[in-house]
């Protein structure tokens, strides 16, 4: 990828990581400006969010 195929469209990258590997890229909302990113394999996808919905942070 390339930022000229994506640019700022963290989703774009998202989903080509899906499509193409057995990561996915989630993004830690912070309240601010900030960029949070994380890569983590698709298999513990839903227990991270699970785990940071429990401690009540923002994952997409």
């Amino acid at each position: 990828m390339t930022f000229k195929e994506v640019g700022n469209d963290w989703e774009i990258v998202r989903d080509r990581l899906e499509n193409l590997t057995d990561y996915t890229l989630l993004d830690l909302s912070s309240g601010n400006d900030d960029c949070n990113f994380i890569i983590v394999p698709k298999a513990h996808k839903e227990r991270i969010i699970y785990l940071a919905d429990r401690l009540s942070l923002e994952v997409n």
